[in-house]
């Protein structure tokens, strides 16, 4: 019973805040002098006319039992009701002609369109969740106090892992192999077989979304975490990885799995019929991609959904990951699930103010190598920053001697990026002297050390640039534009100000007339 009070309350909460934008709308469209001294009186009038009709009619119980035509009915009967009382009372204190009839018939008609779209959102998650579309994971343990037990010597290993402290070569009974695929399916576990056939002890295989079912664990250390859980559903998702990078050995494996962002898209557009797939992929993303971003509204939405369901980027679940203490043995895709293989490395790196916003504060070497945070509009998905020796390791660089196949940029971020968008708010960083208007790119720690000794030496004397010299011969390689950029230093060293026009005028040529663009 107090379960179904508390949704209800809930329900009435999120009713009333829709009530509330409904009434602003017939405010803004709506504006009069005569509603405005009133307007304290109306809202009273108006938002409990709507609570007492809605809870008469019982809408807020209704509404918890799925089904589209009886939310639809419950919907417009309340609402009818809620317009024609109300018209009915005006009528008998004010005049037809006074301007609150229609700022009461704005509020309603606004309340209703924003109903309909929030509550057919809704019951279309409680239907996919239903089906298994968005798994909900409650913590539930699949391990004992130490570990699975290994099979006898009898059953070779496939491959030899090694270990700081637990037994290498360690292979799964045929109990706990038919519990794993039982929950990730035959085609997944043959896919993961070379990590799970033979594991670093001890083992411990969970199926949780908290970390209380991580840290009770009887054992200090263990040398291999997995959690068959998709992470999508744990609420502090880093607090979460540092909790099972406390308990791993260091080079331990931890294996897990995600729905990210690409494959959730495919699996929505597919499981509903065309038309409405894009209808509930657009208030999809809006909701579990954009809300938990935005300050204002990251509370609510994770009031409402405990976490359940969140999207995450291919890019934000690996660089989290690496942000924790882990390097990425393997990735695989399989089932519309990124699974992942993690080894711990080191402790995690504590980041009490992550960013997701549009504007972004990078971390660059300036002069005297001194690390300057330079502005820029965000064009990859967060954490990028953290993967960028994972990224280069993979995919090496193409041609300007940027990283190839770089899947960290966005759709809108590489739209932003060729046309210099990205940059615009470096002009902060000019205003305040951090960089000059031509000079060599601002460089992240991990890029400057791929230069040379004596091209970082170089680098550093001077400020780096909102315009690189890179315009002026558009070298190909990182060793082009490592020789491109000497060649300015060098000439820089002699001639300051002539150089630096010189590289401008070169820049602006090839951009304008010759096209160049940025990637």
């Amino acid at each position: 019973m107090a379960i179904g009070i508390w949704r209800n309350l809930r329900l009435v909460i999120i009713d009333s805040m829709i009530f509330i934008c409904g009434l602003l709308c017939g405010v803004f469209i709506h504006r009069s002098t005569q509603i405005s001294d009133l307007f304290s009186i109306y809202f009273v009038i108006q938002f409990g006319l709507w609570l007492t009709v809605s809870a008469l009619f019982m809408k807020y119980s209704s509404l918890q039992r799925p089904g589209i035509t009886r939310m639809s009915w419950i919907l417009f009967l309340c609402n009818t009701i809620i317009l024609l009382l109300g018209t009915f009372g005006l009528n008998q204190i004010i005049p037809n002609h006074h301007p609150a009839h229609r700022f009461f018939f704005y509020t309603v008609f606004f309340s209703t369109i924003f109903e309909f779209v929030f509550y057919g959102f809704f019951l279309s998650y409680l239907a996919a969740r239903k089906s298994g579309l968005w798994e909900a994971e409650e913590g539930r343990i699949a391990a004992d106090a130490a570990g699975w037990p290994v099979a006898d010597s009898e059953h070779p290993s496939e491959a030899e892992a090694e270990s700081t402290d637990g037994k290498s070569g360690q292979i799964l009974t045929m109990d706990m192999r038919s519990l794993i695929v039982q929950e990730i399916g035959e085609n997944a576990y043959s896919h993961l077989s070379k990590y799970l056939n033979s594991f670093i002890s001890p083992l411990l295989v969970v199926y949780t979304t908290t970390r209380f079912n991580i840290q009770s664990q009887p054992l200090e250390s263990y040398g291999t975490v997995v959690n068959l859980a998709r992470i999508n559903g744990i609420r502090y998702l880093n607090k979460y990885f540092e909790t099972v990078n406390a308990k791993l050995q260091v080079k331990g494996l931890f294996i897990g799995r995600a729905e990210v962002y690409s494959t959730r898209k495919h699996r929505i557009l597919r499981y509903y019929p065309f038309g409405i797939n894009y209808i509930v992929y657009s208030f999809d993303y809006l909701l579990n991609r954009v809300f938990p971003k935005l300050p204002i509204t990251k509370q609510v939405y994770f009031y409402i959904t405990k976490g359940h369901a969140r999207v995450l980027s291919r890019t934000e679940t690996l660089g989290r990951l690496y942000s924790c203490g882990y390097e990425i043995v393997d990735e695989i895709e399989v089932d519309d699930l990124l699974y992942f293989i993690g080894r711990k490395i080191r402790e995690p790196y504590y980041d009490n103010n992550p960013t997701y916003g549009a504007l972004i504060k990078l971390n660059r070497v300036g002069k005297d190598g001194r690390i300057i945070g330079i502005y820029k509009l965000r064009t990859m998905h967060p954490y990028s920053e953290y993967l960028q020796p994972y990224i280069y390791a993979k995919n090496k660089l193409r041609e300007g001697g940027k990283i190839r196949d770089d899947f960290r940029v966005t759709t809108i971020g590489a739209f932003a990026r060729r046309f210099w968008i990205d940059e615009l708010p470096m002009v902060i960083n000019l205003l305040k002297g951090e960089i000059k208007i031509v000079g060599v790119r601002p460089l992240s720690k991990h890029f400057f050390e791929l230069y040379t000794p004596e091209l970082r030496v170089k680098r550093i004397k001077t400020r780096p640039g909102l315009i690189p010299p890179y315009y002026a011969d558009m070298p190909k390689t990182l060793n082009e534009v490592m020789a491109s950029e000497m060649r300015y230093l060098k000439a820089y060293e002699k001639h300051p100000i002539s150089t630096d026009l010189y590289y401008l005028r070169k820049a602006l040529w090839q951009i304008i007339f010759k096209r160049a663009r940025s990637h």
